[in-house]
């Protein structure tokens, strides 16, 4: 029977399986290897970085299981297959490094359009609550709050 973490890892796999799936029919390929990085959105990178993370750490799994195998029992794997198990290990890591860095520029412009967003909030809260201020209170009280305010903002209080 499995463990709890066992199943854990399974249902994460298959929900990875299951959005990776999405994305590449979204973008009518049928491996993440024809991918255009370049246009996918951040969190389709991320989901296709976990997924070639996981391939990178079961093909280090094997090659660790045919070295502890040639090690304890004389039983080496066959060569082609070594050599590409780490071929394929290097060729992830190298498409990796580059998912990361476009991840990284993308995650920059995220943050700069959440920033722009968030002084457009303000303001728009600021000009909402001048006008509810003006309309609520009477004459002298707004003015008194210009007054203060102006002088705030040019360093007289």
């Amino acid at each position: 029977m499995e463990n709890k973490t066992d199943l854990t890892k399974n249902t994460n796999s298959q929900v990875d399986a299951e959005k990776v799936g999405e994305i590449l029919k979204k973008e009518n390929v049928t491996t993440w290897r024809d991918l255009d990085f370049h246009q996918l959105g951040y969190e389709d990178l991320l989901t296709i970085k976990i997924t070639i993370e996981s391939e990178i750490m079961n093909i280090t799994d094997q090659i660790d299981r045919a070295t502890e195998k040639a090690r304890k029992e004389g039983i080496y794997a066959d060569r082609d297959w070594f050599r590409n198990a780490h071929i394929a290990k290097k060729k992830r890591g190298q498409t990796l490094f580059k998912i990361n860095t476009i991840a990284r520029r993308k995650k920059d412009v995220l943050k700069k359009e959440n920033v722009i967003k968030t002084q457009e909030m303000d303001i728009r809260w600021e000009r909402a609550f001048i006008g509810v201020a003006r309309r609520e209170l009477l004459g002298r009280d707004f003015d008194r709050l210009c007054t203060l305010t102006d002088e705030s903002i040019s360093g007289n209080n």
